[in-house]
């Protein structure tokens, strides 16, 4: 099991991953976790600026700040990358966030096909507040499709420009050592383009699956647990959610996830009782 190391003065613990990122990090009693999206992508320096006043404002230290989601142009280039981490984590340090060559921060970026940003952005970030009996709250890096600790990220690519059925689930098993299930989903809902991402994992404490569903669609984070049935076969996993369309909040939500065959497998979402989504998953 992986292990978690509580961050100074922070309020959350984190799992140790790389220089540039944890790979995760979940609340401390006491404490919950708050997102906080910008409307529009913010430039690196000038979102550091705007996360510290909004910290500030908040009445919490720098060393609150947890985890962010950046945006950038286009993949960057090994030495870009290197350029582009030793001014961000020169910001941690100055902070007292990362010390001794110790990241707590998780992070994700992403490089959008539509309307990509002139430079690496801020999408998004997350920080704790004090919260008495607050439920459990975790954020979870964007594990890139590489092996870490490598000399570069290009040579260890896993299935690199493979989009068939077996090389996409090669990328989608690498996330955490293969304790997690990472898939990401691209379609049309409403007669729009939607991208949604989910997280699922079995918590051999609890003896749980817990899933955590994200789209562009809407800005709250849905969580969900359940258990599974007929060899697991068949696992049904409930939480609540917010509606963006209608304001509703709390709404009785469940996933479920059926294995009609080893070659189809069948997710589905239900909203307050009625079935909203279906994706049919064929080896081809």
């Amino acid at each position: 099991m992986s292990k978690t190391v509580e961050a100074q003065n922070s309020g959350y613990r984190f799992m140790p991953g790389v220089s540039q990122y944890s790979c995760g990090i979940g609340a401390l009693p006491g404490f919950t976790i708050e997102r906080v999206r910008f409307a529009d992508p913010v430039p690196l320096q000038a979102g550091f600026e705007r996360i510290a006043k909004i910290l500030r404002d908040a009445g919490r230290p720098l060393t609150a700040f947890g985890a962010c989601e950046l945006r950038s142009p286009a993949p960057f280039t090994e030495e870009g990358f290197k350029a582009f981490n030793a001014i961000y984590i020169k910001t941690l340090i100055e902070w007292g966030i990362m010390k001794d060559g110790v990241n707590p921060v998780a992070r994700s970026n992403v490089c959008p096909k539509l309307d990509p940003p002139a430079e690496p952005c801020f999408h998004a970030f997350c920080y704790t507040v004090p919260a008495s009996r607050a439920p459990e709250s975790f954020v979870v890096a964007g594990s890139g499709e590489s092996v870490e600790g490598k000399a570069n990220y290009r040579d260890h690519i896993v299935s690199p420009g493979d989009t068939s059925p077996a090389g996409m689930l090669a990328k989608a098993k690498w996330v955490l050592n293969g304790r997690f299930l990472e898939e990401e989903f691209h379609g049309e809902m409403m007669g729009k383009p939607f991208t949604g991402r989910s997280l699922m994992g079995y918590d051999n404490t609890k003896q749980t699956f817990n899933t955590v569903w994200v789209s562009d669609m809407q800005t709250s984070i849905f969580t969900s647990e359940g258990k599974g049935e007929n060899g697991n076969k068949v696992i049904t996993l409930e939480g609540k959610a917010n509606c963006p369309a209608t304001g509703r909040k709390d709404i009785p939500m469940k996933t479920v996830f059926r294995v009609i065959s080893p070659d189809k497998h069948v997710f589905e979402m239900f909203n307050d009782g009625a079935r909203t989504m279906e994706i049919t998953y064929t080896r081809k």
